[in-house]
């Protein structure tokens, strides 16, 4: 075996053989975590027979999860400088990044709704926290300020805090929406097609078809809420109106006894 030539070859060679071990080792967790998952569904309740103290466990497990899924997704920023990252994938052996820092022992939900809270809790809590961030810049403090000024001011901040968060997220590197419509729909393939992530695409393509789709109905969502703000604080404003105009009106009894 050649041996290196200089100090340079010796740091690349111990480099890539604390990359492979690191590999290895995230692999092995991986390995164990699904061994772990298959015992304890293989002996789990039925989640139709669960009761309510199943259903409390579930739902601080998708929140737990939830967490988890945040802190590993601020812990994988790495990947972007990651080649691998920007490369076309191997649908039999998918990109996935690894480091120590990451939390592979996480808790399994089980039901629709836990895996959807889970989801959820992830989303709320990077949304929140990417506009703690991103709006606490020195820089983009008066931007915020002034945006927070109109309806569509705070419209396109809540979209940009979505397209932030979603290229952060490891869950963007997966499937989008119009990709999971088609295998639903087949049909819908001839409108969906341009916009749906596919299984060859890079990690890096599939991320950044997520954060289009979810800066598409983040907005949409964004103005529907702020829509319905609009409309709550019209009506009530109206209903304020309407009451202290009624207050001030004179009593037409008493006014024709000449007390009003």
């Amino acid at each position: 075996m050649e041996q290196p030539r200089n100090i340079w070859d010796q740091h690349d060679s111990q480099v890539e053989a604390e990359k492979k071990n690191a590999e290895a080792a995230a692999n092995e967790s991986e390995s164990n975590r699904l061994q772990a998952g298959q015992a304890e569904a293989a002996t789990a309740k039925d989640v139709k027979d669960y009761n309510l103290g199943d259903n409390a466990k579930e739902l601080a497990k998708a929140v737990v999860g939830g967490g988890i899924d945040i802190y590993n997704s601020v812990a994988s920023l790495p990947k972007l400088l990651d080649p691998e990252f920007y490369q076309p994938d191997d649908p039999e052996n998918p990109y996935k990044y690894n480091s120590p820092l990451l939390i592979n022992k996480t808790p399994i939900t089980r039901t629709r709704w836990g895996k959807f809270i889970r989801a959820g809790t992830e989303l709320a809590g990077g949304f929140v926290g990417t506009g703690k961030v991103v709006w606490g810049i020195k820089g983009l403090k008066g931007v915020a300020t002034a945006a927070k000024a109109s309806r569509w001011g705070r419209v396109g901040m809540g979209a940009a805090q979505g397209a932030i968060y979603d290229a952060i997220s490891n869950q963007s590197q997966e499937g989008n929406l119009a990709a999971a419509l088609i295998d639903v729909k087949p049909e819908w393939s001839g409108i969906l097609n341009p916009i749906a992530t596919k299984e060859d695409m890079s990690p890096a393509q599939r991320a950044a078809m997520n954060v289009g789709e979810g800066l598409g109905i983040g907005t949409l969502f964004d103005w529907a809420f702020e829509a319905g703000g609009w409309g709550v604080r019209s009506y009530s404003q109206s209903a304020k109106k309407a009451a202290k105009k009624a207050s001030i009106a004179p009593d037409p009894i008493n006014k024709a006894n000449g007390l009003g």
